[in-house]
């Protein structure tokens, strides 16, 4: 499946960056092209093939994320 984050700020976005770096995952980091109000700076990143605990490994690593979407790849 495939795993969208979105963050509040660049900050984050960045620290979750190293940690995908640093465990090896393939991710895409990108600037929301359509932030909704309250977004802040809107950054997302995408994580194709994402295993189901990802975003609980990064929620133990203290990254903070608006929102987590997981998407079905049939689709």
């Amino acid at each position: 499946m495939k795993l969208i984050l979105k963050f509040n700020s660049v900050t984050y976005a960045l620290k979750a960056q190293s940690v995908l770096k640093r465990k090896r995952i393939k991710h895409k980091l990108t600037k929301n092209p359509e932030p909704k109000k309250g977004e802040g700076c809107g950054y997302i990143i995408t994580v194709d093939n994402a295993d189901t605990s990802l975003a609980a490994y990064l929620d133990g690593e203290g990254i903070a994320y608006k929102e987590a979407i997981w998407k079905d790849d049939l689709f």
